[in-house]
């Protein structure tokens, strides 16, 4: 329904494997490889090849942008699995160097979805604020590497 919804609107869709895709296009002929909450679904050697190839396909100036859950998140963590069809959790460390072993650039992690705060442990005690930070941490975060 996704792809017919973007045809409709004109744009050029099609439901395919990303890395078959990928293989397809003339290399450095790209301006950026995004993969929003994908990553986590796929196996770690797919995983080490998709962004492989994505440094081949997208031109020099060009960036990958790869976003996941933050496993270094314990509440985030616990619901992992709730999607059965997750597979790893990706620590940003380890798909950070994926992306700087791939040869992209000024690789960069960025944080977001950041649990509200009537949720976390309440005062300012340095031991509440070490525990909110591992239990309550943001949710998701992204991978952000250049060529």
């Amino acid at each position: 329904s996704m792809i017919e919804s973007c045809k409709q609107d004109g744009l050029n869709a099609e439901l395919t494997d990303a890395l078959g895709f990928l293989r397809n296009i003339k290399d450095s002929t790209l301006n950026g490889v995004t993969a929003f909450q994908v990553v986590e679904h796929l196996p770690a050697d797919y995983l080490v090849e998709l962004v492989r190839t994505a440094h081949g396909k997208i031109a020099p100036g060009g960036v990958i942008v790869l976003e996941t859950v933050n496993p270094g998140s314990v509440s985030s963590l616990q619901n992992f699995y709730l999607d059965i069809t997750h597979r790893n959790p990706i620590p940003s460390e380890t798909l950070k160097f994926l992306a700087e072993s791939a040869g992209f650039r000024e690789v960069t992690v960025h944080f977001s979805s950041p649990i509200p705060a009537h949720l976390k442990l309440q005062g300012a005690d340095h031991n509440i604020t070490k525990l909110n930070d591992m239990l309550f941490g943001p949710q998701d975060y992204a991978v952000i590497g250049w060529k």
